[in-house]
């Protein structure tokens, strides 16, 4: 099943796309919003907060955009929200067209916590330029010794879950690197994106990134990360939904999918 069938067999999917983007943007721009408690007791410098474009001073304070730092905490929640709104939307068109339903609670946690080993190791991205099996090997390390104390059948079950992620061969993985893609469009909202020219320019880019750089001839993160997406979940039978809403955000902040991206369906 491709992203272009789910059109024919759900009329209104891309509105459901449109929708769940919406949804998903609106919520996520709550890292804008700084807990006014902290800023009161200075744990915010002055230079980071400013009044809303709200007239009413009530609405409150907001960080500049420029000031932000999207960490694994963000990325977490992040995909926490995602779960939430593609079981809302589009749960029951996966029962129905693939004869299974997801264990949702369990790719909840799975995302909730795959991150967490990352706070010993620090986050290694998946670009090939690090050793994915060491890394995925100290994570699992790392996370085996934070579940230490947890009861014995709690702490299997969360290990599984990790474990889960780690695999990357379910519709967790979709979820982890669509987060990473719509991610872009957020940025490109509030003009801080950034570009494959930063990266060769201050890193350097992979052959990884070189390759999809070629296949999209594009210098844009987006394109490149949607590239990768679309090779590294092949096979998923969910992919087409996450496709969709990709395109959706694309829509929204770029305007369309390139032909050189589209090619690669």
């Amino acid at each position: 099943m491709t992203v272009y069938d789910l059109y024919q067999l759900i009329p209104n999917f891309e509105e459901l796309c449109d929708i769940y983007y919406d949804k998903w943007e609106y919520f996520m721009d709550q890292i804008l919003v700084p807990r006014m408690g902290f800023v009161k007791f200075g744990h915010y410098h002055p230079d980071l907060v400013k009044q809303t474009l709200y007239e009413d001073r009530l609405k409150g304070m907001r960080i500049r955009p420029d000031k932000i730092i999207i960490d694994d905490a963000h990325h977490d929640l992040s995909c926490q929200k995602m779960v939430q709104l593609f079981e809302d939307f589009f749960g029951v068109y996966v029962t129905r067209m693939f004869n299974f339903a997801p264990q949702w609670e369990r790719v909840r946690n799975a995302l909730l916590d795959h991150e967490v080993g990352e706070n010993e190791i620090g986050d290694w991205t998946d670009d090939k330029t690090s050793d994915r099996d060491l890394k995925d090997r100290l994570e699992l390390e790392a996370y085996e010794r934070y579940l230490e104390g947890f009861p014995r059948e709690a702490k299997n079950a969360h290990r599984d879950e990790f474990i889960l992620v780690q695999q990357g061969d379910n519709i967790t993985k979709c979820f982890d690197k669509t987060e990473f893609i719509l991610m872009q469009g957020w940025c490109r909202k509030y003009r801080i994106e950034g570009s494959m020219a930063y990266k060769n320019g201050v890193w350097h880019l992979s052959e990884q990134d070189k390759h999809y750089r070629d296949l999209t001839d594009s210098d844009r993160p987006v394109d490149n990360l949607f590239a990768h997406f679309l090779d590294i979940t092949r096979g998923i039978p969910t992919q087409p939904f996450f496709v969709g809403i990709i395109e959706s955000m694309y829509r929204k902040r770029f305007g369309e999918v390139p032909e050189t991206v589209r090619k690669l369906y």
